[in-house]
């Protein structure tokens, strides 16, 4: 009894899934039926409007080198998804991480095979600065955008969620030191808006499409959670408590995380007129396509959420 409030403080309580309810498994089906129906209508809406957007000027996303090119970021980024799974498992006994693990990887491969089918995808997918066999180079990305990546975030929600403020505060300072680990390498750079040696280039709004279907699952899982919640429904209750933390602990640090990157000149955005050459785009315009890049992990990892949360019981 003596220890008991300290074993709370640094253990937690331990997490049990709830019974199913009829809110969570109409909330699975909405978000099941809504995601398989759109994904391919907002790839075939990408495919169409990438003749036309090529006729306006683009803001287009700059990668003078991937994100992983190094060797430390690679090992300290799966050591970040071994330590993502650890503290779940050991401060608050929940083993259903590994599950949204899965999850993550299968949405992001649906996404991608829905793209390769309608022609959205080219398969010009890079593999550490090679280019990639296609369909290795699919999995990887399924495997570290929507396994890896997004279980890392989601790791740090549930820490949030149940204000295991010591937990937070480690996950936040690697957060705040990984995208500085260039500087071991030489960066900073000067943003080459020439065309130079870079990497690969992505013109955003081509993508915009694709954001605002997974934005309207969202919409409609989220309008749910919240007409549950003023029910009184506990299940959609803890949906809606499980979106909000996650949104509040991605989103912040993907901010943070494309700003670095563009300080470093790693990474950043430049306009590119038809006939003309690319330039810097102002500042306003810099500071609101960094906004955009951060949404776009955050609003996917969302999408993501609304398949897990309830399948594995956060609702």
């Amino acid at each position: 009894q003596a220890f008991g409030p300290c074993r709370r403080m640094f253990l937690g309580p331990k997490e049990r899934r709830p019974p199913p309810s009829a809110e969570r498994r109409t909330m699975l089906g909405v978000a099941a039926v809504t995601y398989g129906f759109a994904v391919f209508v907002a790839s075939l809406v990408t495919a169409w409007t990438e003749g036309l957007l090529a006729k306006v000027p683009q803001v287009r996303v700059i990668r003078a080198i991937d994100y992983l090119h190094y060797p430390e970021e690679k090992v300290l980024f799966a050591l970040r998804f071994v330590a993502g799974l650890g503290t779940c498992f050991y401060f608050l006994r929940d083993s259903r991480v590994a599950g949204v693990a899965a999850f993550g990887t299968l949405y992001v491969l649906f996404m991608e095979l829905a793209m390769v089918l309608t022609g959205a995808r080219k398969m010009d997918l890079r593999e550490y600065g090679r280019t990639a066999r296609p369909l290795l180079a699919l999995l990887k990305q399924s495997v570290f955008e929507g396994g890896i990546y997004f279980t890392n975030f989601f790791s740090l929600s549930r820490h949030v969620a149940h204000r295991q403020w010591h937990v937070v505060a480690a996950y936040m300072s690697f957060f705040l030191l990984f995208p500085w680990l260039g500087v071991l390498r030489g960066w900073p750079k000067p943003r080459d808006y020439r065309g130079g040696a870079l990497l690969s280039k992505r013109q955003m709004l081509t993508t915009l499409p694709a954001r605002l279907v997974t934005f309207a699952v969202i919409a409609v899982v989220a309008s749910t959670t919240i007409r549950g919640r003023r029910r009184g429904d506990e299940a959609t209750g803890r949906c809606h408590d499980t979106f909000l933390a996650y949104a509040s602990s991605q989103f912040p640090v993907s901010c943070y995380y494309f700003t670095v990157l563009r300080f470093v000149g790693r990474s950043y955005v430049d306009i590119k007129a038809p006939g003309a050459d690319p330039t810097a785009p102002p500042l306003l315009l810099d500071a609101l396509a960094t906004i955009y890049r951060a949404c776009e992990p955050a609003i996917g990892g969302m999408c993501v959420l609304a398949f897990a949360a309830p399948a594995l019981g956060y609702c």
